[in-house]
């Protein structure tokens, strides 16, 4: 199943797992982060949280994120997976505010599966999938700004694609439509996420970089599993 934001409710899917996709950029650099070596990230709703949680803590996380695609004043890193290298962010906490991405995570933060994904980390998060024999999934596409997105829509096609191909599944009809518009799109990713409006936003603020960096398929093997409001590998969690 897709959901697509903001018509998902975040307390209708029971014991389903919970897949959240915002590829340019927030599920792209939370596996970046914690590819090298981060030790767990806090996504949070606001600016003002993020800072709240920073004071109130003696060793002082990393602060992250962006507004409308900026870098926001004061915090340590923007929203660029490029920049969570090992030298800036290796065993640190980092708590994680964006405009798209970290909503929808903090949404479903009391449901008990949910995993991150994005193009960088496709392999790995369909084989936990297939381990943990998922009854139902739920993709939900964080899109930009409370509308669709064309990039996130891809990634779901892709995972659909991955997980047809290990297990049985059953899909609707946006799942089809998902699946179809990323196998029609294989060979020319980058170009197709291009096109889209954040792409395009990206591109005119200057960051056309992420959407390279963010097509680059299976780059980590990092399962993101947000836990209790905080974000580990799942490896961390289920050795």
């Amino acid at each position: 199943m897709i959901q697509f934001c903001p018509s998902v409710d975040a307390t209708a899917f029971g014991g389903a797992t919970i897949v959240v996709i915002d590829v340019l950029r927030a599920t792209t650099t939370i596996a970046s982060a914690l590819a090298n070596g981060a030790r767990e990230i806090v996504p949070v709703s606001s600016v003002e949280d993020a800072l709240r949680i920073a004071d109130g803590e003696a060793d002082r996380p990393l602060l992250a994120g962006e507004s409308q695609n900026a870098p926001i004043p004061g915090f340590d890193l923007g929203n660029s997976p490029s920049l969570f290298t090992p030298d800036r962010v290796h065993g640190k906490r980092v708590v994680f505010r964006t405009t798209n991405g970290t909503q929808v995570l903090r949404a479903f933060s009391k449901s008990a599966n949910v995993l991150s994904a994005s193009f960088s980390n496709l392999d790995a998060v369909t084989r936990w999938l297939v381990k943990e024999a998922a009854a139902e999934v739920v993709l939900v596409c964080a899109g930009q700004d409370a509308q669709f997105s064309l990039e996130d829509f891809l990634c779901a096609g892709a995972i659909i694609d991955r997980l047809e191909a290990k297990m049985p599944v059953t899909l609707d009809d946006a799942a089809i439509a998902a699946r179809g518009l990323f196998r029609a799109s294989e060979g020319r990713l980058e170009a197709t996420m291009r096109s889209g409006n954040h792409a395009q936003s990206l591109i005119d603020s200057g960051m056309g970089d992420d959407i390279a960096f963010a097509t680059r398929i299976d780059r980590y093997d990092v399962v993101p599993r947000l836990t209790n409001g905080t974000i580990v590998d799942a490896a961390v969690l289920d050795p």
